[in-house]
């Protein structure tokens, strides 16, 4: 991987300022520092670390990191984030179903839970840079976040990805 996870930028979104998240492209991990606080069936998976943090995610962000990654995943909806669609999933929150193309977002009330329990226990690690798609793939292929579906096509976590993609179909 050409790419270094260690000189990413941390942002803990219960003490730090979204304001100073840059609003330009580049590529983002999502990391939690507990494993005790994922579901049993995911305590158990292969995971890569920054740090001491355990990586569920990686993205990129063409629209700017303030807007697509702190807003979208961490203030917005399911219907907006795959990252929530997945973590929603996992912790068996109550979908509302919006229309017949099988687009959801979970009950206000969840979605405030998912947004609280996301703020507490995760963080984002982003970087300002171009390439940004070719820096994912490598992330993904490299990193092995389990909660990343495409371009993932790594045999270790291969089968609870495939339970994922069946929790969030449902």
């Amino acid at each position: 991987m050409r790419f270094s996870i260690d000189k990413m930028n941390q942002f803990r979104p219960q003490i730090d300022d979204p304001h100073e998240i840059p609003n330009d492209k580049g590529v983002y991990l999502i990391s939690i520092g507990s494993l005790k606080l994922l579901p049993d069936n995911m305590q158990n998976l292969k995971y890569s670390k920054i740090g001491e943090r355990y990586i569920l995610y990686v993205g990129l962000s063409s629209q700017g990191i303030k807007s697509r990654d702190y807003r979208n995943h961490f203030n917005g909806t399911a219907r907006i984030s795959t990252l929530r669609k997945s973590l929603g999933s996992i912790l068996q929150l109550q979908k509302e179903v919006l229309d017949d193309k099988g687009r959801y977002r979970y009950t206000k009330e969840d979605e405030e839970y998912l947004t609280e329990w996301m703020k507490k226990n995760l963080r984002l690690h982003y970087q300002v840079c171009e390439d940004i798609e070719i820096i994912e793939k490598e992330l993904i292929h490299g990193l092995n976040p389990p909660l990343n579906l495409k371009d993932n096509h790594n045999i270790e976590n291969s089968a609870f990805r495939k339970l994922l993609k069946i929790w969030r179909n449902k």
